[in-house]
């Protein structure tokens, strides 16, 4: 077996840039700001940008990966023309955190969104008083627009998940807005708020899937006909939120000719991977399968439709369109279901950029997390100056620019405030710190060995989990992350191995 690891000192010099954060008692990152204000409507002329980001598509689920069989034509088509980050990660993968670092480039404990918004959980919420990345487009001369799930506010009492309505002071500079209700993810009998629209006028479309009818959206905002959706002078950002694939993913909740397409497939051929086991854990995967990879053919074929508006508006050549994902779906593999593991199926998403002339399309290895994903879009859309000082998350445009002098980190960071883990990836290796409920496990994975990680080498390579340990505590302690859950019941900060 191969037992080399980069040495601690690399990790050192890699982690060095996070420095020291301050952290108000709502749980909101203190930053500042001075270059943001520099910025103010400099940058009229920049690139659009088409944000897409389905909700629970795993990296394995699209077919040019060849790895799920899932059936998605454009996806793969879209491919060759993009970088595919073929290591790209949710750094929590739960909808609200990823959402809170994706728009702040912060940590779930300083953004404040430690797990997904809940009307039970009065303290997580995107703060009013948080710089996103959206408040500093519209600064700098964008008009945002939003369409789909939010999931970045505290839900009314006893509402449980259910989307609520957002005021225009919550919007951070968003000009267009149409956000789903989010009705128990009901896909086929959607509802919506659009722009100031009151509590009580929801837009209820009929039934429609809610992915079909947020790109017929989509599609009229990038026509943009009569001037209805933006200022056609300004540059613009679009931000697309689709449910699905996120389940429930029975045969009623996809369209029948997505579902169709999967034919007589059983579940053992869609369920490939080799660490599902069959047993009773994995019974609803198997029952599931089918319903989430049509759900993921279905988003394709949106995201084709997409595509399509960009070309026939003559808008491809001026818009960096990123492909994404919140996290990924568990889907049987180690027995489990949905989201937040720090297994790849969860941990890894997908991540595609195309911007035609600007970026050269190729399979990258890059290591990008949640919160780099603030800085490293502004920069290429070049608001660099407008970064945020002092934010966690790295600019990383150079390398997606492909310049020599780029910075390439060697580590992503995992970060799980609810099932309470803290852990890391390298290229070749995984290694997690899980502590809850007075049960600590400790797991190390070689990835180029074990990619579906089924050896846990905790305990046969201790020095080495000792050395990702050392590396791990250091990253908490210069974040200000006491490692523990988003109750703060206690810190688990000393249980690491060091």
């Amino acid at each position: 077996m191969n037992k080399k690891i980069i040495p601690r000192r690399t990790f050192i010099k890699s982690s060095a840039l996070l420095g020291a954060v301050s952290v108000f008692g709502t749980g909101c990152m203190n930053v500042s700001n001075s270059k943001a204000e520099k910025t103010g409507e400099g940058n009229r002329k920049g690139p659009n940008m088409v944000f897409v980001f389905p909700d629970q598509m795993r990296r394995h689920a699209m077919g040019f990966m060849k790895q799920d069989p899932v059936i998605t034509p454009v996806l793969d088509d879209f491919s060759k023309e993009s970088i595919v980050f073929t290591h790209a990660t949710s750094t929590h993968p739960l909808c609200s955190p990823y959402r809170g670092s994706l728009f702040t480039g912060l940590y779930p404990h300083q953004s404040g969104l430690t797990t997904n918004c809940h009307s039970t959980r009065k303290d997580v919420y995107l703060r009013r008083e948080a710089i996103t990345l959206t408040d500093i487009l519209a600064k700098n001369g964008y008009d945002v627009g939003y369409i789909g799930k939010w999931h970045l506010k505290t839900p009314d009492e006893g509402k449980g998940y259910k989307g609520p309505w957002i005021p225009r002071e919550d919007r951070h500079g968003i000009n267009f807005w149409y956000s789903w209700s989010d009705k128990h993810q009901n896909n086929f009998n959607p509802s919506y708020w659009k722009n100031d629209a009151q509590q009580h006028e929801l837009i209820v479309p009929g039934r429609i899937w809610s992915a079909i009818h947020e790109t017929d959206v989509a599609v009229d905002y990038i026509h943009n006909r009569n001037h209805e959706y933006r200022d056609d002078n300004n540059p613009f950002v679009l931000f697309v939120s689709w449910n699905p694939p996120h389940d429930p993913y029975t045969k009623d909740d996809v369209p029948e000719k997505y579902y169709d397409q999967y034919g007589d497939a059983t579940s053992r051929e869609l369920l490939n991977r080799d660490n599902v086991i069959y047993s009773k854990k994995t019974e609803r995967a198997a029952k599931h399968a089918r319903g989430y990879f049509a759900s993921v053919t279905g988003i394709d074929d949106q995201f084709g439709r997409i595509l399509q508006a960009l070309r026939a508006a003559n808008l491809e050549e001026n818009t960096l369109v990123v492909f994404t994902s919140d996290h990924g779906e568990m889907l049987g593999s180690h027995e489990l279901m949905t989201k937040n593991q720090f297994y790849e199926e969860s941990f890894g998403i997908p991540m595609l950029m195309r911007w035609k002339g600007n970026l050269i399309p190729r399979m990258d290895d890059l290591l990008i997390g949640t919160p780099d994903l603030m800085p490293t879009l502004l920069s290429l859309l070049g608001l660099e100056n407008g970064i945020p000082d002092n934010i966690p998350g790295k600019d990383l445009s150079k390398a997606v620019l492909n310049k020599k002098d780029a910075h390439r980190p060697e580590i992503a960071r995992y970060y799980n405030a609810s099932n309470n883990a803290r852990g890391l990836r390298t290229h070749d290796m995984t290694c997690f710190f899980e502590r809850n409920n007075n049960k600590s496990n400790d797991f190390l994975f070689n990835l180029k060995e074990d990619p579906y990680q089924m050896n846990n080498l905790a305990e046969e390579m201790p020095h080495v989990l000792k050395e990702f340990g050392i590396e791990t505590r250091d990253w908490l302690n210069s974040v200000k992350d006491d490692f523990s859950n988003y109750k703060k019941e206690r810190s688990y900060l000393n249980t690491i191995p060091t």
